[in-house]
């Protein structure tokens, strides 16, 4: 079985909204590390995001 885990780092992932998150960033993401923190940066199109999941 899969499991979803972050993108750029490798550790596991969660579908759970970080508990730190600030409204300059942008729209809160619906992932996070298990400890509440956003999934690891990446750059995008409008500057830094959080990276995406993957499943391994």
């Amino acid at each position: 079985m899969s499991r979803p885990v972050c993108s750029s780092c490798g550790e596991p992932a969660v579908e759970v909204e970080p508990s730190t998150w600030t409204p300059a960033w942008g729209k809160r993401p619906s992932w996070s590390h298990e400890d509440g923190e956003p999934l690891c940066p990446e750059m995008g199109p409008d500057g830094y995001q959080p990276c995406g999941v993957e499943y391994v």
